[in-house]
């Protein structure tokens, strides 16, 4: 008997612990769709190396603040103004983002509109109401790459889902 005990406590905790794991998601590749609006540039779309990929990467580094999102088959975007919810580019290609978890990773810029993310790993609490169904499409959109577009203050990020995504200079 105490043996038994002792071998479904040692299950329970090995098992704990996979499920427990915060492995980073990895991006698929997946080309993501063009920004509406198109490129952050005025050049030649080009790839990675091309100074245009410098200049649209430049041109999203801040902090911003997610407004809303428009999802297909969804009449009205769900509004986020209100919440709180921020995207952070840095210009060593660093994001972070506060949804309703935390997370952070790594991105570029490439073809001179499509941001790629890699290394992204969040916290895992649970999440309910607008903003747990924003960050879940978030992070999907995110996964696979998404369409850049920028216009003074304004930045949209379409995901390959078709989600719009619009944030706010802070």
């Amino acid at each position: 008997m105490k043996k038994t005990l002792i071998t479904l406590s040692l299950l329970l905790l090995v098992g704990a612990g996979c499920m427990g794991s915060s492995s980073p998601s990895t991006p698929s590749s997946t080309t993501p769709p063009p920004a509406a609006g198109g490129n952050l540039n005025n050049s030649a779309q080009g790839n990675a190396q091309d100074s245009g990929a410098d200049t649209a990467a430049t041109q999203v580094v801040g902090t911003w603040t997610f407004v809303s999102l428009k999802q297909p088959g969804v009449e009205l975007a769900k509004d986020a103004s209100g919440l709180g919810l921020t995207l952070s580019f840095g210009a060593d290609g660093k994001l972070s983002a506060k949804v309703c978890n935390s997370m952070s990773g790594s991105y570029r810029i490439v073809e001179g509109n499509h941001l790629i993310s890699t290394d992204v790993v969040a916290t895992k609490m649970f999440c309910e109401g607008v903003s747990g169904e924003m960050e879940s499409a978030f992070l999907a959109d995110l996964a696979v790459g998404m369409g850049v577009a920028r216009s003074g203050d304004t930045l949209l990020l379409n995901g390959a889902t078709g989600d719009v995504f619009t944030f706010s200079r802070k």
